[in-house]
C-alpha cells in the first residue's frame, strides 16, 4: 500500500505542474496579440515581482502568517545586504528596468492600453502561488525532482500551446529533445517506485543497511541436537539462550562505543551527535541539516567553519544511505576529532540500536553526547513477584517502571485457638490441611504464570517471594514448588501488608537486589566455573591459547571473557613464503617488534588484519556452537577471574586435556596469562 507521505509528494508535484503550466499559458494569453493584446512581457514580469514582494511583506510583517526569521545585525549585514545588492538589485534594475526603459517604454501608448485590473491581479496571484508550490516541492523532495517534473510540464505546454496558440511553432528537433527527456522521467519514476515497494517488504526480507555487511555464520550443532522427542522445547530453549547472548553482545558493543565516544574531543563545535527515534522522517532531518549548513556558513573562524560544514556534509551523505529510519531508530555520530598524537581524524559512526530509542537529538559540540545511549543499557528484564499471606496471594510482574498484577485470590484459613478439648488435634489437622492446600494452589498458579509452556522455561529473570507470615518461606522450601522457579528466587522479603500494598512494599524492599541482578548472575556464572576448577573435572579451560584450541574442537559450551580484555588478533603474512599466521598480543607484547618478525629468517611480517579479540569473539562465536558471556571485574569472583586467569576461559561440554594436544597444534599464539 502506498504511504501517505508519497501521496502528498505527488500531490505537491501535481499542483506545481498545473500552476506552472497555467501561469505560462496565462502569460501567453495576456501577451498574445490575438487575445488580450498586452505585448509587454517585461512590464508583466515587473508586475509579478512587485505583487509578490508586497504580499510577502504583509504576510510576514503585518499578519504574521509566517514566523519571521530571527535576524541579527551580523546576518543582515553578511547575507541580506550582499544578496540584495548583487542579485536582487541587478535582477530588477539591469535585467528589467533598463530593457523596459529602452524597449517597451517608447512603444507604450498608455491611452490605448486596457488595464483590466482583475486580469492582472489573477495573473500575478497565479505567479505568486507558483512560487509557493516550488518551495513546497523543493522542501519535500529536492531540486532534482522539480527539474524532472519540469520536463513533463514542458510536454504539456507543447501540446496545449499548439492547440490554443496557432502562432506557436514546434520543430522536429524540439520533439526529439523532449522525447529523450521524457524517457528519462519515465525511468526515474520507475526506479523511484521500485525503491518504495522494496522498502515496504516485511522486515525479514528487507534487512536494514546496518545489517547488510554482516557475514553469514555457520552454527555448530551437535549430532543429536535434532534427534530428540522434545525437539520443540529444546529449540525454544536454544533460541531464548541465543537471543539473550545476542542481547548481551549488543550491550557490550554499546558500552565499548560509549567509552570511545566519551573520550573523543574535537576543536570548536565540529562534532555532531544526531539521534532519530523510530517513525521519524529522513526528509525532515535532511532539511534540518540543510538549514544548519546555511547557519554554519556564517561562523567567523575559518577553521571551525570548515570543520562544521564538513561534519554536516558527512551527516547528509550518510543519511542518503537510508531510505527510511530503521524500526529501532537511527544513531549517527560524525565530526573531526583530535587523536592522542595531536592529529585530526574524521570519524563517522551510524547504527541502529538493538532496542527502540525514544530520544531525539541534534547537537554540535566539541564532544559527542552519549546520554541517550546510556538509557539503552538500563535493564528491561521482567521479574516475578508472589505476595502471600494468611488472607490470599497476589502474582505480579515488574519490568522497568511497569508494574502489572497478573492474578490474585483470597482464602479463609482457620486461626490457631486453644479450644476443642478432645477435638483439638482434629482441628489442628484440618488447619494444617487447609494451609497445605493453600500452598499447593499457590505453587500450581506460580507454574501457570511464570513458566512459558512453549519452552518449559521460566519467563522471568528472577522471582521475589514476599509475605507477612511464614507462608513465603514454606512455599520456597516446598516440594510442590517448581524446581525451575526455585532456581530463579532472588530474595524472600517480609512485608507488612498483603495484596497490592504488599506488592508495592516488596518492590521497594527488593530494589537493590533487582538493580544488581546482572551482578548476581555474574557471580553465579563465575562461581560455577570456579567449582569446575576446584573439583578438577577437566571440563574447564583458561588463557587465550588453550581457549582458542578448545573452541576449534567445538568443546566449549560457555565462553567467558572480561568485557575490557585488551588483546588484539593479528593476521600476519610472510611476503617471502606467502604463509599466514595468527597471533594474539596484548599492549606490552605489541611493543615488542620480535612478534612481527619471522623467527627463522628475521624477515618482517606484513600485518594483513588487526582486530580486537573481543570483537572477533562477538562476530565468530556462533561458528563454534557456544554461548558468549561478558563479565566485569566489579565482583570478587570477577576480579579473581580477570587477575588469575587472564580474563578469558570457558566451561567445556566434555572432559578434555588440552596439554595432550600441544604436539598436534601449531602453537601460533604468543599471549601470556601473566598479570
Amino acid at each position: 500500500m502506498i504511504s501517505r507521505q508519497l501521496v502528498l509528494t505527488y500531490l505537491y508535484l501535481l499542483i506545481y505542474v498545473c500552476l506552472s503550466s497555467g501561469v505560462i499559458l496565462f502569460n501567453k494569453w495576456v501577451l498574445s496579440p490575438k487575445y488580450f493584446k498586452f505585448p509587454f512581457p517585461i512590464t508583466l514580469t515587473m508586475i509579478h515581482m512587485a505583487f509578490s514582494g508586497i504580499v510577502t511583506f504583509f504576510l510576514v510583517r503585518v499578519f504574521k502568517v509566517v514566523a519571521p526569521v530571527k535576524m541579527t545585525f551580523h546576518i543582515y549585514a553578511t547575507c541580506v545586504i550582499p544578496i540584495s545588492a548583487f542579485f536582487a538589485s541587478s535582477l530588477c534594475f539591469i535585467f528589467l528596468f533598463i530593457p523596459w526603459y529602452l524597449l517597451e517604454k517608447p512603444e507604450m501608448d498608455v491611452s490605448q492600453i486596457q488595464f483590466n485590473y482583475s486580469i492582472f491581479f489573477l495573473n500575478a496571484l497565479s505567479a505568486f502561488a507558483l512560487n509557493i508550490s516550488i518551495f513546497l516541492v523543493i522542501g519535500r523532495t529536492g531540486a532534482v525532482t522539480i527539474r524532472v517534473a519540469g520536463v513533463l510540464k514542458d510536454w504539456i505546454l507543447i501540446a496545449l500551446s499548439t492547440i490554443i496558440f496557432p502562432e506557436s511553432v514546434i520543430t522536429s528537433l524540439n520533439i526529439i529533445g523532449y522525447a529523450v527527456a521524457l524517457s528519462g522521467v519515465v525511468l526515474y519514476n520507475y526506479l523511484k517506485m521500485r525503491d518504495v515497494k522494496a522498502n515496504q517488504l516485511p522486515a525479514d526480507n528487507n534487512p536494514d543497511r546496518s545489517t547488510k555487511d554482516k557475514k553469514a555464520l555457520n552454527t555448530y550443532r551437535p549430532d543429536n541436537s535434532m534427534d530428540n522427542n522434545d525437539g520443540t522445547v529444546i529449540g525454544g530453549m536454544a533460541s531464548e539462550a541465543a537471543a539473550e547472548t545476542d542481547k548481551n553482545i549488543e550491550i557490550w558493543k554499546i558500552k565499548k562505543l560509549i567509552k570511545g565516544l566519551e573520550s573523543a574531543r574535537g576543536n570548536g563545535t565540529s562534532m555532531i551527535s544526531l539521534i532519530m527515534p523510530p517513525r521519524d522522517q529522513i526528509s525532515r532531518v535532511t532539511k534540518m541539516l540543510g538549514d544548519e549548513y546555511g547557519t554554519a556558513s556564517n561562523i567567523k573562524s575559518r577553521v571551525n567553519r570548515q570543520s562544521v560544514l564538513a561534519a554536516i556534509t558527512s551527516a547528509q551523505q550518510r543519511l542518503k544511505l537510508y531510505n527510511k529510519v530503521p524500526p529501532n531508530g537511527l544513531v549517527l555520530y560524525t565530526g573531526t576529532i583530535v587523536t592522542e598524537d595531536g592529529k585530526e581524524k574524521k570519524v563517522t559512526i551510524d547504527f541502529e540500536p538493538f532496542k527502540p530509542i525514544n530520544a531525539s537529538l541534534y547537537l554540535c559540540d566539541n564532544k559527542f553526547h552519549t546520554e541517550a545511549l546510556n538509557e539503552l543499557l538500563e535493564s528491561d528484564d521482567k521479574f516475578g513477584f508472589i505476595v502471600m499471606d494468611g488472607n490470599g496471594t497476589l502474582f505480579g510482574t515488574l519490568s522497568g517502571n511497569t508494574r502489572e498484577v497478573l492474578h490474585k485470590f483470597t482464602v479463609d484459613l482457620p486461626k490457631k485457638h486453644g479450644r476443642g478439648g478432645q477435638s483439638a488435634l482434629r482441628f489442628a489437622r484440618l488447619r494444617m490441611e487447609k494451609r497445605h492446600n493453600y500452598v499447593r494452589k499457590t505453587a500450581e498458579l506460580a507454574t501457570q504464570f511464570f513458566i512459558n509452556p512453549a519452552t518449559s522455561q521460566p519467563n522471568v529473570a528472577g522471582l521475589i517471594l514476599a509475605g507477612s507470615a511464614d507462608f513465603k518461606t514454606e512455599l520456597s522450601q516446598s516440594d510442590m514448588f517448581d524446581q525451575r522457579l526455585q532456581a530463579k528466587i532472588l530474595n524472600v522479603v517480609d512485608v507488612s501488608y498483603g495484596g497490592e500494598n504488599g506488592f508495592n512494599q516488596a518492590i521497594e524492599l527488593s530494589a537493590e537486589i533487582l538493580a544488581n541482578v546482572k551482578f548476581i548472575q555474574e557471580k553465579k556464572l563465575i562461581g560455577k566455573y570456579f567449582e569446575e576448577i576446584s573439583q578438577d573435572t577437566g571440563k574447564y579451560v583458561f588463557g587465550v591459547d588453550d581457549t582458542l584450541k578448545a573452541l576449534e574442537m567445538g568443546a566449549v559450551e560457555t565462553l567467558i571473557v572480561w568485557e575490557n580484555l585488551d588483546v588484539n588478533r593479528y593476521v600476519l603474512k610472510n611476503s617471502a613464503t606467502g604463509e599466514t599466521s595468527i597471533k594474539h598480543l596484548n599492549k606490552e607484547q605489541e611493543a615488542d617488534q620480535s612478534h612481527f618478525r619471522d623467527p627463522s629468517t628475521n624477515a618482517e611480517l606484513e600485518v594483513q588484519d588487526k582486530t580486537s579479540l573481543l570483537e572477533w569473539f562477538a562476530n565468530e562465536y556462533k561458528k563454534f556452537g557456544c554461548t558468549l558471556e561478558f563479565v566485569t571485574n566489579k565482583s570478587q569472583e570477577g576480579s579473581q577471574f580477570c587477575r588469575g586467569f587472564g580474563g578469558i576461559g570457558g566451561m567445556l561440554r566434555y572432559q578434555l586435556d588440552i596439554r595432550s594436544f600441544d604436539e598436534l597444534s601449531d602453537d601460533e599464539g604468543v599471549y601470556e596469562d601473566s598479570d
